[in-house]
């Protein structure tokens, strides 16, 4: 029979003759199983190893064992330390958007991917970006990343607000720019748990005509966003570019075709969500520090 479940990645089992502990990851399955001989001693490593497990929770995926080459990896920011959460985070935006799975950075290599002003720490004259933003239409689904509670919900910028959410993992995520109130929508307020993949708000409006997800995050046991006035921030402040990619290549489509032609890489790619199969064609812009918009924000 179960005994418990051990968050989202862990499950420890007891029959009438063995134990078992059983760990899963996008790329990993792993199932331990002991003789009943020594019931104390069983039972005692298991539970050494289940808390080792979960003190390395989203340490087990990396993004060169997800496809990506050195190259391509997000290059440290200031030495910004990069989010870690749960090893398989949901996609954050649920949206029809040409580009949803689009994040924008710096790589390894020195080239700008996706849309320069989108990235973290994007210098905005005088400050810089305090998160990362992802593409949406007013009115989209925004879902937790992970299980977690709400800590704080506030107006944010020019008419949208944020919700703080300290998920389970220990990495606290702004999800801001929503629209106003759209948490109780969904029966939520501060205080309330949420569900990885649940929905939590709803992309907002801003009163300039912009809409998007503003995405941040921080250590854990932070209950406010952090403004960034210089390259040396608050040192709760995390870099969600990392975060964000792990989520991307496990909901994203793999690529079928890849063509290179002036410096664009496009991928095509077979869509399934929802039951539907969609044609999606997201462009990445290599070497330019820009894109088709200047995106104004915290």
């Amino acid at each position: 029979m179960s005994l418990f479940r051990m968050a989202e990645d862990y499950h420890f089992s007891l029959s009438a003759s063995t134990a078992t502990l059983s760990f899963s990851r996008p790329i990993l399955y792993t199932s331990l199983t002991l003789a009943k001989d020594s019931t104390p001693l069983l039972l005692a490593g298991a539970g050494i190893a289940a808390l080792l497990l979960l003190k390395g929770r989203g340490k087990g995926v990396s993004l060169e064992s997800l496809g990506y080459s050195p190259g391509d990896l997000p290059k440290k920011v200031y030495d910004i330390p990069f989010g870690a959460g749960s090893s398989s985070p949901a996609w954050p935006v649920i949206t029809n958007h040409p580009r949803r799975y689009m994040v924008s950075y710096r790589s390894a290599d020195g080239q700008t991917v996706g849309n320069g002003p989108r990235r973290f720490m994007a210098d905005r004259g005088g400050r810089f970006h305090a998160g990362l933003d992802l593409y949406g239409y007013p009115g989209d689904i925004v879902v937790a990343m992970e299980d977690g509670k709400i800590v704080n919900t506030y107006h944010f910028y020019h008419d949208t607000y944020a919700l703080i959410v300290q998920h389970d993992s220990g990495i606290v995520v702004n999800y801001g720019e929503v629209g106003k109130n759209s948490w109780k929508e969904f029966g939520l307020k501060i205080g309330s748990r949420v569900q990885k993949g649940k929905a939590i708000a709803r992309v907002g409006l801003m009163s300039g005509g912009s809409h998007m997800l503003h995405f941040e995050t921080y250590a854990s046991g932070t209950d406010h966003n952090i403004k960034i006035k210089s390259t040396k921030p608050d040192a709760r402040t995390r870099n969600p570019t990392q975060y964000l990619l792990i989520a991307k290549a496990l909901h994203q489509p793999r690529d079928k075709t890849v063509s290179a032609e002036g410096g664009v890489r496009t991928i095509a790619a077979d869509n399934q969500e929802n039951g539907e199969i969609e044609r999606e064609m997201t462009t990445i812009v290599r070497g330019v520090d820009g894109g088709d918009e200047i995106v104004d924000g915290p």
